[in-house]
């Protein structure tokens, strides 16, 4: 058995612009032939354009997020409550897996200073079957 799996080229996309992150969402979604009939949002951990990890490592997915105006406390509820927490949760776990390990529990702590962790909700709205 083979599967065709299509192959992305992202060095156009990594440009070093606020849309990176829009432009790869865009062109990993042309993969779906038949279409999908959802909403989506994306975020990802937000630093400054002048954070330094950002321009000494080409950090160039990182980056503001881009908040509707029109959903009052969205930002706070969704970034601040829970992509935030579920990024300590993961710190945490990864303590638990060295000390599984018999390691510190600050082994992976350098490794996951800024994660480039992505976070998409979905929403699928109701359809009738044809």
């Amino acid at each position: 058995m083979s599967l065709d799996i299509p192959v992305i080229d992202f060095y156009p996309f990594l440009n070093g612009t606020d849309e990176d992150r829009e432009k790869v969402s865009l062109e990993i979604e042309k993969l779906s032939p038949k279409g999908d009939l959802k909403e989506d949002f994306d975020l990802a951990m937000e630093l400054p354009a002048d954070d330094k990890d950002r321009i000494e490592r080409g950090a160039i997915l990182y980056g503001p997020n881009f908040w509707p105006d029109n959903l009052h406390g969205f930002r706070e509820c969704i970034y601040s409550e829970f992509y935030l927490k579920m990024l300590s949760l993961g710190k945490k776990l990864f303590e638990a897996f060295a000390l599984s390990l018999n390691l510190p529990s600050n082994y992976f702590k350098s490794m996951c200073q800024k994660p480039m962790v992505t976070m998409r909700l979905l929403h699928y709205p109701p359809q009738t079957i044809i």
